[in-house]
């Protein structure tokens, strides 16, 4: 058996030093990418995140404004005298809207706010069969007159307070 010779001995310790060197710097620079993407996704992660927490908020909140306006509809429409005019406060635009919103973006609300939305349009629907245009009086005041008006009211009212706490209750989950 053939022994090696000193230099060659060491020359061979030298290329697997050599070797190991190369591997270890090859790893670490494999293990630095890899770190490098993992934090690259980590931060797209959390800006889209904050993206669409902001996109949310704003459809919550547009949601919250649609709600008052639809609400507001019960003053204009009590307000209204004419037959044409009460036939032109059909229930808003803006309740409906809302209830896209909820259906799209916020399920939990959707079904408050489909009751309060049927609340209206069962309210308008009885005011035009208790309106009397030969009257001098707004509907408002013809309505009040009427047996089932604190009935129609309160469910009315009842429905919208539904929708004002189920908003409220999930407001936080939008805060700022």
């Amino acid at each position: 058996m053939a022994t090696m010779g000193p230099e060659r001995a060491c020359w061979g310790n030298q290329m697997d030093a050599g070797r190991s060197g190369v591997l270890i710097g090859g790893a670490v620079a494999l293990a630095g990418a890899a770190l490098g993407v993992v934090g690259s996704l980590l931060t797209e992660w959390i800006r889209t995140r904050k993206e669409r927490q902001a996109y949310l908020q704003s459809k919550y909140e547009e949601l919250s404004r649609l709600h008052l306006d639809a609400s507001m509809w019960i003053a204009e429409f009590h307000a209204a005298r004419g037959l044409s005019e009460v036939c032109s406060f059909k229930p808003s635009q803006e309740g409906r809207q809302a209830l896209v919103l909820a259906w799209l973006y916020f399920p939990v609300l959707a079904d408050p706010v489909t009751e309060y939305l049927n609340s209206l349009v069962r309210y308008y629907q009885w005011g035009l069969d208790h309106f009397d245009p030969s009257l001098p009086m707004s509907v408002g005041a013809q309505l009040t007159r009427h047996a089932d008006s604190d009935r129609m009211s309160a469910e009315v009212m009842r429905l919208r307070v539904a929708v004002d706490l189920a908003i409220q209750r999930n407001a936080s989950t939008f805060a700022r």
